[in-house]
């Protein structure tokens, strides 16, 4: 690896690990929310889990568009980089 790519990587790193956190916490939500519709309690822990589970069925397709753009950026660079070195390595040939 360059030392282009490992700079990207622990530039990723923080978005990765908030969008891993984002939808642990929306997953939890969502679980919840659909078990408490399921069992048909009415209580307070309700209202918590329908916000927490309707802001995660919000998040989660955002956070996986995000993680998606990061990973076809990061393709993309080593396919650039890639293409850099064939360049360096034929003006090294002649």
């Amino acid at each position: 690896m360059t030392r282009a790519q490992v700079s990207l990587i622990k530039k990723m790193l923080p978005c990765l690990y908030i969008l891993f956190t984002l939808n642990i916490i929306a997953s939890i939500g969502a679980i919840t929310w659909f078990m408490m519709v399921l069992l048909g309690h009415n209580n307070d822990l309700f209202i918590y889990a329908a916000i927490v589970g309707t802001i995660g069925v919000l998040v989660l397709p955002l956070s996986f568009f995000c993680f998606f753009t990061l990973i076809t950026n990061f393709r993309s660079s080593l396919k650039i980089d890639h293409q850099t070195d064939r360049t360096e390595k034929r003006k090294r040939l002649t």
